[in-house]
């Protein structure tokens, strides 16, 4: 974990956001709280070239920026003293984000958040927690009740597990989010859910205390993305009827189960044990996750509704934008130019990780630095 004194040097334009590049975590979490909370002794962030300590609210720190939340008593001092990679944050004030909604803002998912376990309450660090974690203002139900759902379609079907294969329906699942794929939240995992118990397989080292603390919460243990095909090869040989999705499902693991149950059935002709009934079965049918996660509850409506109308907000100032370079300016504007400026809108509304595809702007899908954009394609005008 990085040490407090790394982000304590002083928060004026000379301060470098580097502090942080060999301990592991992309961002920092420095409360004005010392171990005992609100107290006489309580520890203190200065601004540079200050002579006198002034108490604030908190700092975040990561590799690329940093903001800082004060009161109104130090809105100027802030303003004149902080370096351009600061951010300064009006505490109380309307849309004024807390400091745990600007880290998942702007922090990937799946990425190690610091904190001084002594200087965060038990409060906070919950508050923190439910917040990096797809929390249920957005996700509407909790991972127990959709493995709860799951596991009836499992008994429904006469099945004993599920294997998850698809990135999205695992993210859904658990509640989780990634950056492993471009222009979409997902991580690299698999799924497999059984009646007893759920696991997710995926790169271990990218588990974030507060992921594995999110996921113990409902009984699901982590293992590593290559431990899947051993455990289905096991799941075969103990006699498991898997529901399989066979159009989602890769012949890796289509494969495994396979030589397992040929493994089951090899001893059980030598044994004598088994009839063919209590033998392993592959289940070829749709994903059960299918139909409950493209039906939308309320908080994921509300959710769409209002990342429709942040985007919107961008597309207004754009258009804006673009009409003032383009009528008034004259302005010779390229589809690079002109992709990147839009994404900057909306980089600036609340909310924003990143877009769903790279912007097309003109003739090509991925723009061209050299190709130039027309009045006329624009409907601006000539």
């Amino acid at each position: 974990m990085a040490r407090a004194a790394a982000a304590r040097r002083g928060i004026g334009a000379g301060y470098k956001l580097v502090d942080l590049s060999d301990s592991g975590v992309q961002a920092y979490i420095v409360p004005s709280e010392d171990a005992h909370q609100p107290s006489a002794s309580r520890a203190e962030l200065t601004f540079q070239d200050s002579r006198e300590a002034q108490e604030l609210l908190c700092a975040v720190i990561t590799l690329e920026k940093a903001a800082l939340w004060t009161d109104g008593r130090y809105y100027l001092q802030a303003e004149n003293q902080l370096g351009p990679k600061w951010t300064l944050m009006r505490g109380s004030s309307i849309g004024v984000p807390s400091y745990s909604e600007w880290l998942r803002d702007n922090v990937s998912a799946g990425l190690a958040v610091g904190i001084d376990p002594f200087l965060v309450t038990h409060d906070g660090a919950e508050e923190l927690r439910r917040t990096l974690v797809h929390d249920l203002i957005y996700a509407g139900v909790d991972v127990a009740m959709k493995l709860s759902d799951a596991r009836k379609k499992l008994s429904t079907a006469g099945a004993t597990g599920v294997v998850i294969t698809i990135l999205d329906e695992v993210a859904w699942l658990f509640n989780l989010r990634g950056g492993n794929v471009p222009h979409s939240p997902v991580a690299y995992a698999h799924a497999l859910v059984q009646m007893d118990k759920a696991t997710l397989f995926t790169d271990v080292s990218k588990v974030t205390p507060d992921v594995e603390m999110h996921l113990e919460s409902s009984s699901v243990t982590v293992k590593q993305y290559s431990a899947l095909l051993s455990t289905i090869h096991r799941l075969a040989e103990s006699g498991s009827k898997l529901w399989l999705d066979p159009t989602k499902t890769n012949m890796g693991i289509v494969n495994a189960f396979s030589e397992g149950c040929t493994s089951f059935y090899a001893k059980a002709d030598v044994d004598g044990k088994y009839g063919t009934s209590d033998g392993p079965t592959a289940l070829h049918r749709p994903s059960p996750l299918s139909v409950p996660k493209a039906i939308k509850n309320a908080a994921e409506i509300s959710g769409m509704k209002q990342a429709h109308l942040r985007d919107a907000a961008a597309l207004v100032e754009f258009w804006a934008w673009l009409k003032v370079k383009i009528v008034t300016e004259k302005a010779k504007l390229t589809e690079v130019e002109v992709g990147d400026e839009l994404l900057s809108f909306r980089s600036n509304k609340e909310g924003f990780l990143e877009t769903s595809f790279d912007t097309i702007c003109g003739l090509y899908f991925l723009p061209l630095q050299n190709c130039r954009l027309l009045p006329v394609l624009t409907g601006l005008g000539a």
